[in-house]
């Protein structure tokens, strides 16, 4: 079986593309199999979603909620790693099977293990340097056979810098693809293609509102080029492995303009549920801020031109600076937080919010029980009644843990989790001077503008026995003659590639089969089988990022906006 993820790609922008013949493999898939978009996670962010889909399990059960895990007894987060997942996934499952399997660039599975075939992790690796691959002698091979190679773009270079590079990186990818495939000869190919969500990202009003203000024209075909490009490498990557072998493209969710962003901490703040120090933040805080500024400014040039020889010199000279200069860059705004007063705070792009509650929290100030309902109640009812200057609702929906998540690792969740209403995306800062209620439509990130934000709903397109095969031709100008399927859920894929491939699906995940894929007559003479019983633990590391790598990680979450 051949996997492709899109990251971020929707039927939205790439019907158009199909219709105008631009991405002829997957009008192909679409017009010949089964399609219909795929439902995300809640929040729909790529680590809970990229981890729900390889595990077939919602986040309760997996353990991972967002690109931040909070550090026990502390207001402190770090960032997560495969370490933070507590569950298999189907790679782990064909994998001690005897199947051999190849992963490549799939987001949160750094750091890579063992596994019969090659895992090359993706988003989430710190950088190059580091062992992002097994076995270890794949980095070499990559990296010298694949120009351009890279999870992500250099944020603080031009625009046009990283608009070329986001491209390399696409082809590069592909390159790769092809020779793992040649090296391994796999059962199962798995590949993720990052450049679609980081072009959308930073290039989405410069490609659907060209002309607007603060839009270039010389980026208004980019997102379109890098889909052309992944959809090149499909058909690369199809041919290689042969036309008979089944395909799966998805999104982990989907992607649409950015139109108001709001500070949720700055709301809280306002209506008394979140208390700062007076004078918003300690004076020693405030000149650490100033430094860790300076020090950005100059210290990502002098890294990128600096051979790693004398890199590794400085290091062995200057004991322990590494870590000390990495202490400096990420002092947490959380320093501005009076939590002895503070009820409730926000962590996250997306909108959750933590309740600080005493035994839990180290400063907690409101009781489980009765007056923590109250509280949830309370804030619920604010938030709905939120309103954005255009009149309308910011918030469309609040929900309790408990009501999206089931499992051992709930206690980890925010307690409150935030549905802004479409297109509003909120701020992850904690520094008052840093933070409006309302900002604009293009949200000033460290260095690029962020365009675009996530969607709920992604893409699944499934072609090849046993999924359908229409056995149409290229996707009309105005129809299409694919199978159309509806409530597909990210969670439900795992099952589904389970059971296309002859597994047993273990009767842990949450997900099912998605029989609208299938071929009718296949799926009634196979159906699909549940294994009882507990599954076997999940990815055994326990290896978690060094500060200089938890560095690395967060300059490039802060180039694409997730984190300030």
């Amino acid at each position: 079986m051949l996997i492709v993820g899109l990251d971020g790609a929707g039927f939205d922008v790439i019907e158009p593309l199909m219709r105008t013949g631009r991405l002829p493999n997957l009008a192909k898939l679409m017009s010949q199999g089964a399609y219909g978009p795929l439902e995300s996670t809640v929040h729909p962010l790529t680590p809970l979603a990229w981890t729900s889909f390889l595990t077939g399990k919602n986040p309760g059960k997996h353990g991972i909620f967002d690109f931040f895990a909070r550090v026990e007894n502390t207001y402190k987060f770090r960032l997560v790693t495969l370490a933070e997942r507590s569950s298999r996934d189907f790679i782990d499952i064909l994998s001690d099977a005897n199947r051999r399997v190849v992963s490549l660039n799939v987001p949160l599975t750094y750091p890579p293990r063992p596994v019969n075939g090659a895992m090359v992790s993706g988003m989430g690796t710190p950088n190059l340097q580091v062992k992002f691959t097994h076995p270890a002698n794949l980095r070499k091979m990559i990296l010298e056979k694949c120009p351009g190679y890279a999870f992500a773009p250099p944020y603080d270079r031009s625009r046009g810098t990283i608009a070329k590079t986001v491209l390399r990186m696409a082809e590069a990818h592909t390159n790769a693809g092809l020779l793992l495939m040649d090296e391994f000869d796999p059962d199962l190919f798995l590949m993720v293609y990052g450049s679609t969500d980081i072009a959308q990202h930073l290039y989405w009003r410069d490609t659907f509102e060209p002309g607007a203000e603060g839009t270039d024209a010389a980026f208004a075909d980019l997102i379109r080029r890098v889909y052309e490009t992944a959809d090149a490498g499909l058909g690369a990557l199809i041919e290689r492995l042969g036309k008979d072998v089944p395909v799966l493209v998805l999104s982990d969710h989907g992607a649409q303009g950015l139109e108001l962003t709001v500070g949720l901490n700055r709301f809280l703040a306002d209506k008394g549920y979140l208390v700062f120090f007076p004078g918003a933040k300690p004076a020693d805080i405030s000149l650490v801020k100033f430094a860790r500024r300076v020090l950005r400014s100059v210290s990502l040039p002098i890294q990128r031109l600096l051979p790693m020889g004398i890199k590794e010199r400085i290091k062995r000279l200057l004991p322990g600076i590494s870590q000390k200069l990495t202490a400096l860059w990420n002092v947490p705004d959380m320093s501005a937080v009076d939590f002895s007063r503070t009820r409730a705070f926000a962590v996250g792009s997306y909108g959750s919010i933590f309740l600080n509650v005493k035994g839990r929290e180290p400063q907690g100030v409101i009781y489980a029980g009765r007056q923590y309902e109250d509280l949830c109640d309370e804030i619920t009812a604010a938030l709905l009644d939120w309103t954005a200057p255009d009149g309308g609702r910011v918030v469309e929906r609040v929900q309790r843990r408990e009501e999206l998540y089931r499992g051992p690792f709930v206690e980890r969740a925010p307690d409150l989790m935030v549905r802004l209403r479409p297109g509003v995306f909120t701020r992850t800062s904690f520094a008052p001077e840093k933070e409006e209620l309302y900002e604009g439509r293009e949200h000033t990130m460290s260095y690029q503008k962020y365009q675009s934000i996530h969607a709920m709903y992604g893409i699944c397109i499934a072609s090849g026995h046993p999924f359908r095969c229409g056995g149409g031709n290229m996707l009309p100008a105005n129809s299409s003659q694919g199978k159309f399927i509806e409530g597909a859920r990210i969670i439900d894929l795992a099952p589904t590639i389970l059971h296309a491939m002859g597994f047993d699906i273990p009767d842990d995940m949450d997900g099912v089969p998605l029989v609208g894929l299938f071929d009718p007559e296949w799926y009634n003479g196979n159906p699909p089988h549940i294994s009882a019983g507990p599954s076997k633990p999940g990815p055994s590391t326990t290896r978690r990022l060094s500060p200089e790598e938890e560095k690395k990680l967060k300059e490039e979450l802060q180039g694409l906006g997730y984190i300030q």
